[in-house]
């Protein structure tokens, strides 16, 4: 869940540890030189297919900790140890909601964590963290509507002009920035949204609502069957607010010490990225076994996760971007996220520049999606 944070700023000293570097390669890479093992990345949410890659590359014979929620193998590249092993651990109730910069800069144990750029850069001032990795060119998150009580609604701005409700999350930052945009008027926004569906069947698609691309649209023709037809939505990135989802990020300070396995590293993942995409059955399996050992409240079956994956790959949320390189950042993308963020009111550091948000030194540019 995307969330601004406070922490204190103490926390954000870290200590060093230098690791020796090992030759630059993806596939068989040995990492056990120049990484830390087992190597941990804190999950924003609970296992979903947004997370494919990551499970892309937990070896077969993973240990799931049911209590803690995490999971933990071999680091494998291609189907080949790595030298170090991999840790996983679940976002969602195990972090009580709390957002994974919080988290980072509560635990020194966790060496990256997943997070959207723009909330990378509202808790910049307290918890300052730097993008590596873009694993998504586009946000899945979107307003919904039902098509049958408004024929007439192609578009968020639509709802703007009819003056229809739309229920938000409190939690979402991006609605001020629709307004920003003129997509959205303040008065029409509702911060009420808990996740659940009730309000709007309740309404019988009176209202619009916020939703997940890769998940609603399933969720609704599928799951809740008291509604059981189509929706409509558009994305917040089709509608004029561009920002990376879910990078993967470090601590700024963890920069320099990281920096001999972040270069065996990323390319490792833009691979499992990308074979992810094109084969994501076996990453599924272990993504939805996890989630039943761990027998939250959150469920995940596999025709979902199969959903999601091709969803990803049909909406353009994975792919190479405006250039032939998988996982990098375009600066005038970051440059117009944070113009937007300030020009919304809100309170970034002044000498916060792109540059510090986010790195394509690891990136290895031969990597791209076919």
């Amino acid at each position: 869940m995307n969330r601004s944070i406070q922490v204190t700023a103490a926390l954000a000293v870290m200590s060093p540890l230098l690791f020796a570097a090992a030759p630059v390669n993806a596939a068989g890479a040995d990492l056990s030189a120049s990484c830390p093992s087992p190597f941990i990345v804190q999950l924003d949410w609970f296992p979903q297919a947004e997370h494919g890659y990551l499970f892309n590359v937990l070896g077969d014979g993973y240990k799931i900790d049911t209590k803690n929620m995490t999971a933990r193998s071999k680091l494998v590249a291609e189907g080949k140890d790595t030298g170090i092993e991999i840790e996983l651990r679940s976002g969602g109730a195990p972090i009580a909601g709390m957002g994974t910069n919080k988290v980072m800069y509560t635990d020194p144990a966790i060496h990256m964590a997943v997070l959207s750029h723009y909330d990378l850069a509202l808790g910049y001032r307290v918890a300052p963290m730097i993008s590596v990795l873009a694993p998504f060119e586009k946000n899945p998150v979107g307003i919904m509507w039902d098509p049958q009580t408004y024929p007439d609604v192609k578009t968020i701005k639509d709802l703007k002009d009819k003056n229809i409700v739309v229920n938000v999350s409190p939690y979402a930052s991006y609605p001020k920035y629709l307004v920003t945009l003129g997509q959205l008027s303040e008065a029409q926004i509702d911060r009420s949204f808990d996740s659940s569906p009730a309000r709007f069947i309740a309404s019988k698609g009176k209202i619009a609502q916020q939703a997940l691309a890769t998940v609603d649209p399933y969720n609704y023709t599928k799951i809740y069957t008291e509604w059981g037809k189509p929706i409509k939505y558009q994305l917040i990135d089709d509608a004029g607010f561009h920002a990376y989802f879910e990078t993967l990020a470090i601590r700024s300070a963890d920069l320099e010490k990281l920096q001999p396995c972040l270069k065996l590293l990323i390319p490792l993942l833009q691979r499992s990225a990308v074979d992810y995409i094109k084969h994501p059955e076996a990453a599924n399996e272990k993504i939805v076994d996890m989630v039943k050992k761990i027998n939250s409240y959150w469920r995940y079956p596999m025709d979902k996760a199969a959903y999601s994956a091709k969803a990803q790959l049909d909406l353009g949320m994975v792919s190479n971007g405006s250039d032939t390189t998988f996982g990098n950042f375009d600066k005038k993308v970051v440059d117009g996220m944070m113009d937007i963020l300030r020009r919304s009111g809100e309170r970034l550091p002044d000498d916060l520049t792109s540059d510090k948000t986010y790195t394509n030194e690891f990136i290895d540019k031969s990597i791209g999606l076919n």
